[in-house]
């Protein structure tokens, strides 16, 4: 079975003369902060007055 279904995200690539379709990997919180380290952090900036409805 491919486990496929309508809402899966999917990534799809061509190789050769074919279409291939996979599941995108759902990531854990702890993957995606894996290679986070403190000099990788940015630091806060302060932007210009807002010019529209946004709300700080």
């Amino acid at each position: 079975m491919y486990n496929l279904r309508e809402g899966i995200a999917i990534n799809f690539s061509v190789e050769g003369n074919s279409i291939v379709i996979t599941p995108q990997k759902k990531y854990t919180l702890d993957e995606l902060l894996l290679g986070m380290t403190s000099d990788k952090f940015h630091p806060e900036f302060e932007t210009e007055n807002a010019v529209g409805s946004e709300h700080w």
